[in-house]
């Protein structure tokens, strides 16, 4: 009775009786406490230095981990190789981990490997999980003979090579497992939190209003088989993403939208304030990827942030066609005169007065002839009557006017109901 009595005030400090368990580093020796609530093993009850050889094991594990699961076979193979020289100890993390659920996992790995796994279980510990805290499992502490600690890893770190490297006195370099108190959920990921390297970022996507100070620019990078690997729009409006994300740049564009959407995204004037206001940079980090699947990602954002979606398709529309009057092509210059409103000299170019015969004719005209928009020519108010008298006086200077009709690739904007965000 007293050496039990004694026993249990030597345990004091470690079962949590009002005074709190010491975290363990590399160096440090773990206590032989008594562990209760053994399973797959001979005795439910022993101290932890009856499982103590060379190199002794603590494997931190639950029922319902995938990744520690497949680390058992690998533990127990090495156990049964090195039976005299190793030790491995299962402990759950799980405060629902149950006797059943264990035997229930060991039986299920015995039906598909083969192998009847014979390591033992430490079920309800509360000691020895807060010896070695962790944020997640597999979590791996190797102990000597002395259950001094050699090394605490995840399961990156643990294998075979390493596992008999120590075995036979060879120097091992096991990477050093980031604790539980090491990791700041309150810092965002990757901007130095636990020394997380940014290299190690796979995927991420990012969104934030605008940037003083940067341009309203695209950035896009590739690796060497020209594969995107990050999308980054600085400064830009809903409607600019919406155009890189559905590769949209035509010019001059054609683009349909509820006239309340159009309005939100492209009102007239846009007056500085309102860019500053609804301009935005967008940044989307991928694993290598086509072009396509990039903006494919951004797509799927943009229905998520905003709610808007998009597609290209060719719409029919009615145009006008200036050519070139083959009759009179070999003339070499042109004067011409703005309909509505003549330059001093009585010209203008080109480009101005389509602009003029687009107000007047209410249609698009498209320059297909032969003379560029700086060619000049000279058309009276009398000309411009109607269309019959503009054909003839154009077709005169050796151009001719012809209504048809062309396809064009329209970028119909939808606005959402169903917006996640």
């Amino acid at each position: 009775m007293k050496l039990v009595f004694c026993l249990m005030i030597f345990l004091c400090p470690y079962m949590g009786w009002g005074q709190a368990v010491k975290v363990l580093e590399v160096g440090d020796r773990v206590p032989d406490i008594y562990l209760k609530n053994l399973v797959n093993y001979p005795v439910a009850n022993a101290s932890l230095s009856h499982f103590k050889k060379k190199l002794l094991i603590l494997d931190f594990w639950a029922t319902n981990c995938a990744a520690c699961i497949r680390e058992i076979p690998m533990l127990d193979s090495m156990q049964k190789i090195y039976s005299n020289e190793l030790s491995v100890l299962m402990i759950s993390s799980s405060s629902g981990d149950t006797k059943e659920k264990v035997q229930k996992v060991f039986g299920r790995i015995n039906s598909n490997k083969g192998v009847a796994i014979q390591l033992p279980v430490l079920l309800g510990d509360t000691i020895i999980n807060q010896m070695f805290p962790h944020s997640y499992i597999p979590h791996f502490a190797l102990l000597d003979s002395n259950l001094k600690v050699l090394a605490i890893t995840g399961d990156e770190g643990m294998n075979v090579k390493k596992l008999e490297a120590v075995l036979k006195n060879k120097s091992v370099d096991f990477s050093k497992k980031p604790g539980l108190n090491e990791f700041n959920s309150n810092e965002l990921l990757f901007a130095g939190n636990s020394g997380n390297p940014a290299t190690a970022l796979m995927h991420r996507s990012t969104l934030s209003g605008f940037l003083t100070g940067a341009p309203s620019a695209t950035f896009i990078s590739k690796d060497s088989a020209g594969r995107v690997t990050r999308l980054l729009l600085t400064n830009q409006t809903m409607l600019d993403l919406l155009k890189r994300a559905y590769e949209y740049f035509v010019y001059p564009a054609s683009i349909q939208w509820p006239d309340e959407t159009g309005q939100m995204l492209n009102p007239k004037g846009r007056p500085r304030d309102w860019i500053v206001a609804n301009s935005y940079t967008y940044e989307l980090i991928t694993p290598a990827i086509a072009y396509d699947s990039a903006r494919r990602l951004m797509q799927l954002d943009l229905e998520r942030y905003f709610g808007y979606a998009a597609e290209i398709k060719p719409v029919a529309f009615k145009c006008y066609l200036l050519q070139t009057d083959s009759t009179i092509a070999a003339l070499n210059q042109f004067q011409l005169s703005n309909i509505t409103n003549p330059s001093p000299e009585g010209q203008c170019s080109l480009a101005a007065a389509m602009s003029c015969l687009e107000k007047m004719l209410g249609a698009p005209v498209l320059n297909e002839s032969t003379f560029s928009n700086q060619y000049t020519i000279i058309l009276s108010h009398a000309d411009t009557a109607d269309l019959v008298l503009l054909q003839q006086a154009l077709a005169a200077r050796g151009i001719c006017l012809t209504e048809t009709t062309r396809k064009a690739r329209t970028l119909f904007i939808y606005q959402l109901s169903n917006k996640l965000l």
